[in-house]
This record gives structure tokens, C-alpha cells and sequence, in this order.
């Protein structure tokens, strides 16, 4: 007897289950499975919990999934011996992959045939793979094993299987992986799942998602074209034949590389619980399809099924494991001698690697000069029309240019400012937001006063009149300055002061920037908030007309706004 353990990462959720083993069969002691938050530190936390609940801490043997993304290649070699195809293997993938193979954890899996060998190689990050260990042991547990996502498949199909396709339908990634005689011969991952039909549904009820999430896992089915359909039914039917479709091609595509007729497909993870889904399935691809089960158990949980073959390969020596090299356990005394020896290594070939680091560089640079000198040409071609490369010639050019056009009547030959900044006017000369009943008094009345607009408490700054003893004569040959009559009959000077804006209550809900146009659209409670806003951006310099457009009354009664819209015509851009 044995206990295993397993700790499934998927998209949506993070699952796990202790199992009991023994010669008679299998036992499921526990299983948990928990909402998977976006955020890294949330997903640690719920690991965390779920190691707790499990008591994973006690069991010896337990096997992850890789979090992590990787690369798959189905490789073959002209020969069966073992020996010769281990160092080949990272030799093939140096040109298949966008990755140094020092940086990678490659792992794999053989199929020997009478002159050939197939093998089946999955490739990971080091460091993805480092700081995934890593946070799984300050959870609280050391896994055994770190596998593929799809290498519990095998679970499904024995020696005496025919050729299987098992496909573990999550929430955004879909894990599809094909077996002949029980042995794994191709996988493949497709970012893409339930989320999307969630994310189809909302759309077309205009609804919250997570209000079709749980409509979908209570009520959603896979219905036959009907006439009185509600909708609901063709959103769900075009997204699963969109599934059958990506299914089809990597079918499709391991039929004919490995030359094997597939017999029977698997569901397994959180999508197959969809009714009707196994149904649709064997009518699309006209093979039987069933939904995986946990043996001895007669309730169908495609999810639990999932998680139990990933425990299950705890006791199975067949695994795409990434516990290997520097990360197979007690691999640390042997890292230890590993990078003492690099350093002995890297010592005597120091000065070699400053030569050829030397001439790299070099050579680099002269890269790095042709480039520049290039994308230098292809931008004054754009610009000044002719390609230039000398700097002195180009900044004549552009000079002349200038010169040319402020002889036509315009003061810029370049753009004056970005769209970013031309929003940044628009948002600072616009007219303040007016409080509504209630609301908090404005915290910064004095920014108001700068900005050129009053609050509803701002007054007018009050004129001192000057002393008797500080008034002075005007001096011959200056003109005294325009006086009225006060109150009290004492003579004023007239002062021309810009009228306040008012603040308005304005709801902005289209702002449309291209060159020479600007575009408003947004909502207020009266026409005349519109005239306030029009005067506030009529201090913005480089506006020309601002011409508004026809208002029109929306809501009723208490709601009753007024919508309207600006258009502007500019030399900002």
C-alpha cells in the first residue's frame, strides 16, 4: 500500500487529492479544489490552502503540473540505440527553438520501431521551472514529480487501448494529447477554453460574466438547431464547433505524422461537465467519445478524473519529469561540484572569451551603425522626401523647410503637440465639475481661481482705493488713466475682467482627435452648461471654430439630460 499526492495548477482553479493504492485498485482519500486567483501572490496563497486542507506535507510522493509555458517537438532518428539519441536531442532543438538550450529543462519520451525511433520532447525554462519548485516548497511541499499538463492522459488508455485522443478542456487553456498502446506520442496546448463561451454569452446578453458562469455550470447545454431557439443555444453550439474545429486540426495532423487511425476520444477537466458536449463530439468526429471517470466511482467528475491521473503517475515510471539534472532530488551536493567546475573552466579560458568578446563587440557595432544609418535614410525619406544620411545635410534640409513653410503663412513644420498633450489642454481648460446635491464642497477652491473658473463660494477679489496721501499727479505728457464714478463719488479706474465660467455638470463620452479635427460628445443637464463648456475651450490657442452641434434631450422626468456635441477645427496637429 502507498499514498500519493497530486497538486493540479490550472487556469481557473488549482485542485488536489490524496490517493491510496493498492493491489486491489485505487481509493481516492481526499479531494479539494479551490478558486485559482489572477494575481501570482493570490495563487500562492491558495496553494498554500490547499496543502493545509490535504495535509500534503505527510505524503511522500506527490506530482505537479508545470505552470510554466513550454515547447513541444516530435523528433526521429534513423536508429533505435538510446545512447546515441540522448545528446542528439538538444542538438535538433538548438534550431527549433527561440531559446538557448543551456536555458532550458528538456525532457522526453521514446517510441522504438524497427528502424527508427520517434521521441517526443517537451522543453521548459530553467528559471520557470526553478521558481515554480520554488514556490510549491514555501507552500509547504516538495514535489516528486513536475510533469507536462497533458501527461495524465496516459491514465486513459492502456496497452490494450486503441489509439485515443484525451483533451482536457479548461477554462483558458486546452490540453489535447494522443496515445497509441498506452504510449504518449504527441500533446499540444491551446490557449483557449471555457472562458470564451462565457466571455460569447455575456456579450450577446449584455450581462455580468460571472452571472453567465454560473447560469452556464447550472443550466447550459448543447442543444440539437431548433426553430425556437432563444439564443443562448446558437452561442453555445458556435463556440463548441469552434472547439471541434482546433480538435479536428491536431487530430488530423497526428493522423497523418504518425500514420494511426484515432478510435476514441476522452473528455477530462472542468469543460466536460457541459451536457450534451461527449454527444456533439462523437457526431462531430464519428468515433466514440466518453467522459473520463475515477475508477470504482459511477458519478461522472471529469475534473476529479483529471487530478487523480496526475496523482496516479506518483507510482508510474512513465513521465514527461522535469525533476531532473539540477532539479532531481539530492541533485544538490552534485550542482555543488558542477559549478565548482565551471569556475576552474571558466578561468582558463578567460582571456580567450575577452578576444572573442572583443571582436564581437566590434563587430556588433558595425551591425548597430548599418542599422541606424538605414532606419536614418528611411526616415528622411518619409520626412523630407529623398533619403539623406549625412546629419549636417538633413538639419539644412529641415531648416529650409521651416523657412519654406512660414513663407506660406504657417508658424510650424512640424506638429506643436502630441494627441496626448492636445487631451491634457482639453481637460485642463474645460470648465470645473459642478457638485451635485450633497456632494463634498470642492477641497482646492484657490486651483479653481487659477484655472480661470469660480466655485459656487468664490467672489470677486475686492479693489482697494488708494490713500489721499499715495495719489499723485499725472506727469506732463502722460495721459491720465480712464476713471468712473463710484458710489461716493470718488473716481475708479476701470478694469476689464474676463467673465467667470461656471462650472458645469458634464458627462464626456466621446473624445475623437485627428489631424486639423477634434470631436466632443457628452451629456449635460442644459444647454446652457454647453455654451459654459464652449468658452472654456475657446482659450485653448490653436483652436480655430468651435461649432456646436444640435442638442438633443435624453431621459425623462428627474433623469431629463441634454446630449450634445462639439466639432473643432485646429492647427494643434
Amino acid at each position: 500500500m502507498s499514498m500519493v499526492g497530486a497538486i493540479d495548477i490550472g487556469s481557473a482553479t488549482v485542485s488536489g487529492c490524496v490517493l491510496e493504492i493498492q493491489r486491489a485498485g485505487m481509493k481516492v482519500l481526499q479531494y479539494e479544489t479551490l478558486p485559482l486567483p489572477v494575481e501570482p501572490e493570490g495563487k500562492e496563497a491558495a496553494i498554500r490552502t490547499l496543502v493545509g486542507r490535504l495535509n500534503l506535507a505527510h505524503v511522500k510522493q506527490v506530482v505537479a503540473n508545470l505552470d510554466q509555458p513550454v515547447f513541444v517537438r516530435n523528433l526521429e532518428f534513423p536508429f533505435s540505440d538510446l545512447k546515441k539519441i540522448e545528446p542528439l536531442i538538444s542538438y535538433e532543438l538548438d534550431d527549433q527553438i527561440p531559446m538557448d538550450v543551456d536555458d532550458l529543462v528538456i525532457t522526453h519520451g521514446h517510441t522504438v520501431q524497427k528502424d527508427k525511433t520517434e521521441v517526443l520532447v517537451v522543453a521548459a525554462s530553467r528559471e520557470g521551472v526553478a521558481e515554480q519548485l520554488r514556490m510549491l516548497l514555501a507552500c509547504g511541499v516538495e514535489v516528486t514529480k513536475l510533469v507536462h499538463p497533458g501527461n495524465p492522459a496516459m491514465f486513459f488508455s492502456g496497452p490494450g487501448d486503441p489509439c485515443t485522443v484525451v483533451i482536457d478542456l479548461g477554462a483558458r487553456v486546452t490540453h489535447m494529447s494522443a496515445l497509441v498502446r498506452g504510449t504518449l506520442l504527441t500533446l499540444r496546448s491551446w490557449t483557449d477554453g471555457m472562458e470564451s463561451m462565457v466571455s460569447a454569452l455575456a456579450r450577446y446578453s449584455s450581462q455580468d460574466e460571472q452571472q453567465v458562469r454560473e447560469w452556464l455550470s447550472v443550466q447550459g447545454r448543447i442543444t440539437a438547431p431548433g426553430q425556437h431557439e432563444e439564443g443562448f443555444e446558437q452561442v453555445i453550439r458556435t463556440e463548441v464547433e469552434r472547439f471541434f474545429e482546433e480538435w479536428r486540426r491536431f487530430i488530423l495532423s497526428f493522423q497523418t505524422r504518425h500514420q494511426e487511425t484515432v478510435e476514441r476520444v476522452v473528455l477530462i477537466g472542468n469543460g466536460a461537465r457541459l451536457p450534451g458536449l461527449a454527444t456533439a463530439a462523437a457526431a462531430f468526429f464519428n468515433v466514440p467519445v466518453q467522459v473520463g471517470l475515477v475508477p470504482g466511482e459511477t458519478l461522472a467528475d471529469p475534473k476529479k478524473a483529471s487530478v487523480v491521473a496526475l496523482a496516479y503517475l506518483g507510482s508510474s515510471g512513465e513521465a514527461l519529469n522535469f525533476r531532473r539534472g539540477e532539479f532531481a532530488l539530492g541533485a544538490k551536493d552534485s550542482l555543488v561540484k558542477k559549478k565548482a567546475l565551471a569556475v576552474v573552466l571558466g578561468l582558463s579560458i578567460f582571456f580567450t572569451m575577452m578576444v572573442g568578446a572583443s571582436l564581437f563587440t566590434l563587430w556588433r557595432l558595425e551591425k548597430e551603425e548599418r542599422d541606424l544609418l538605414g532606419l536614418t535614410g528611411q526616415l528622411s525619406s518619409e520626412v523630407l522626401g529623398k533619403q539623406l544620411y549625412d546629419p549636417a545635410a538633413i538639419k539644412k534640409q529641415i531648416k529650409q523647410k521651416t523657412q519654406k513653410t512660414r513663407a506660406n503663412g504657417s508658424d510650424q513644420f512640424l506638429p506643436r503637440m502630441s494627441a496626448w498633450v492636445l487631451l491634457s489642454q482639453i481637460s485642463e481648460k474645460m470648465p470645473l465639475n459642478a457638485a451635485l446635491e450633497g456632494d463634498a464642497a470642492p477641497t482646492n477652491p484657490t486651483a479653481a481661481m487659477d484655472k480661470g473658473t469660480t466655485g459656487p463660494e468664490a467672489k470677486p477679489e475686492e479693489k482697494t482705493e488708494a490713500k489721499p496721501e499715495e495719489k499723485t499727479e499725472a506727469k506732463d505728457g502722460e495721459k491720465p488713466s480712464e476713471k468712473v464714478a463710484g458710489e461716493e463719488g470718488k473716481d475708479k479706474p476701470v478694469v476689464k475682467k474676463e467673465e467667470p465660467i461656471a462650472p458645469v455638470r458634464v458627462d464626456i463620452q466621446k473624445i475623437h482627435v485627428r489631424p486639423g479635427k477634434v470631436s466632443i460628445g457628452g451629456v449635460v443637464n442644459n444647454a446652457q452648461e454647453v455654451d459654459e463648456i464652449i468658452r472654456g475651450l475657446r482659450r485653448i490657442p490653436c483652436f480655430q471654430e468651435i461649432a456646436p452641434g444640435a442638442i438633443k434631450t435624453v431621459g425623462t422626468g428627474e433623469e431629463e439630460k441634454r446630449e450634445f456635441s462639439i466639432e473643432i477645427t485646429m492647427e494643434c496637429m
